[in-house]
């Protein structure tokens, strides 16, 4: 048996950083492997740092829509089952979710994000 594919959705430090991420929600790396690079380690933990913290300041429910379609790869169709709401509004909070998750990343980081997006 193989073994499962990765949610659909992009892993969230790739929603943060406007980007498909080099770690894979499996742990995986998505990049081959070139050996050790320290600063490339340091600029990782120093963004999942950030996208750990802007998560926080999201709303409870913009965040549990954010994990569940990014992290879990679950539609909006089945968020708004889920959580009572309707598919529009799963919708709306998905976007102004990542905008914000995007945005609080980038003040976080400074510039450097800001620049590259």
């Amino acid at each position: 048996m193989s073994p499962a594919p990765p949610p659909k959705g992009a892993f969230v430090v790739g929603v943060a950083a406007g980007v498909k991420p080099a770690i894979q929600p499996s742990g995986r790396s998505a990049l081959p492997a070139t050996g050790p690079d320290p600063a490339a380690a340091a600029a990782e933990a120093e963004l999942r740092l950030a996208v750990l913290g802007a998560l926080g300041t999201l709303s409870a429910q913009d965040r549990t829509v954010l994990l569940l379609t990014e992290g879990r790869g679950l539609s909006v169709k089945a968020i708004s089952q889920l959580t009572a709401a309707t598919e529009s509004s799963v919708r709306s909070r998905l976007h102004r979710s990542r905008i914000r998750l995007r945005a609080e990343v980038v003040v976080r980081l400074g510039s450097d994000l800001a620049e590259e997006g």
